[in-house]
């Protein structure tokens, strides 16, 4: 940082701050997902089927609920339109459930 003329900003006259982490993890076997289409209804394995954000619910319930919404599959959820790449094809996705397929998509330019 020195070297490209930036100012130490940090503790102690130092490029480096403390800051404190969150984290969240899942309990196994606790985690759910289905998707029901009239008599058809698929469940998931959490983790090998599926992984979801691990934000937590705003209302302090440890449960969410997606009844009766619509679900958008939108690919890897990509959005890079200087690689001509757009998995949300302009999409309406406002009060939506999003299906993304986790990682990268293995073809170029990701590696």
């Amino acid at each position: 940082m020195e070297e490209i003329g930036c100012v130490p900003a940090g503790e102690d006259g130092t490029y480096f701050q403390t800051i404190k982490m969150v984290g969240m993890t899942a309990k196994e076997g606790t985690s759910k997902l289905a998707f029901k289409v009239k008599d058809f209804q698929l469940t998931g394995k959490f983790g090998d089927d599926y992984v979801h954000s691990m934000d937590p619910v705003s209302c302090g319930d440890e449960f969410a609920s997606l009844d009766n919404l619509d679900l958008v599959f939108v690919g890897h959820g990509v959005s890079a339109p200087e690689l001509e790449w757009d998995d949300f094809k302009g999409e309406e996705l406002t009060g939506k459930v999003l299906l993304v397929i986790v990682n990268q998509p293995q073809v170029e330019p990701f590696p």
